[in-house]
């Protein structure tokens, strides 16, 4: 059984080529998107299994994308928030200035 390749990283796609050039002593291979072009080159591998696993771990599955995603957006989130405070701090302050 082959082993499940993840999808693009860039474009989503499935369509993933996946060559391993059959060297026994010096053996590099490749993946790449057929649809965006996308491409994870690999050296030193002992097959196409090992170029698999390096563009998997290279293009994440959409899981881990959307994870990866939402932590950066609750980061975001907490920095909007806290500029807010800050101006509504220093604009409390400003108008406690001008109407002295």
């Amino acid at each position: 059984m082959a082993k499940k390749i993840n999808n693009c990283i860039k474009c989503g796609s499935d369509d993933i080529r996946v060559h391993d050039c059959g060297y026994s002593s010096f053996n590099c291979g490749s993946a790449k998107c057929r649809n965006c072009g996308n491409e994870k080159k690999v050296n030193y591998n002992e097959g196409i299994d090992d170029v698999i696993d390096s563009w998997n771990k290279y293009s994440p599955t959409v899981k881990v994308h959307i994870e990866r995603l939402h932590k950066r957006i609750v980061g975001y989130k907490k920095n909007i928030k806290d500029t807010k405070e800050e101006i509504t701090k220093y604009t409390r302050i400003f108008m406690e200035e001008e109407y002295k």
